[in-house]
């Protein structure tokens, strides 16, 4: 699994902007490590810039596109379980825009710890992974 591939499936899900499609691929990420504890895809990281969280690659292949909406119209193989997995991620958080999807992700832990750090905006695998494990937990 890569990012791209990721990406592509939610675009293929749906037609939606940059902002929304990271904070999308981000959570996809984000959920996928606090549940089975390993990566999604390899990535540099996450960086919570001052109105969303970005993945630099992703960030640096769509920044151009601004509020314009993005979408797939190739063929996206992921196979039975990571196309369930994607569906359940897609359908709690597809009903918010990106600006909304945006607001949401500032407010929670990960982002505000990674803002708080002075230069490095990274945010930490192990923040996430702990913000993601409560959520779980409390869902129990």
């Amino acid at each position: 699994m890569d990012i791209w591939t990721v990406a592509d499936w939610f675009l293929k899900r749906e037609a939606m902007d940059h902002s929304k499609l990271e904070g999308m691929v981000y959570l996809s990420y984000a959920w996928f490590y606090a549940l089975h504890h390993q990566a999604l895809f390899e990535t540099p990281g996450f960086e919570a810039l001052p109105t969303y969280i970005a993945e630099p690659r992703l960030f640096e292949k769509y920044k151009a596109s601004g509020h314009k909406k993005l979408m797939f119209q190739g063929d996206v193989n992921v196979g039975k379980e990571m196309d369930a997995f994607l569906e359940s991620v897609y359908r709690i958080y597809a009903p918010a825009d990106g600006e909304a999807l945006s607001s949401y992700l500032r407010q929670s832990a990960p982002y505000q710890k990674a803002r708080a750090r002075q230069g490095d905006f990274r945010i930490a695998l192990k923040d996430m992974q702990a913000y993601y494990e409560r959520q779980v937990q409390s869902d129990d």
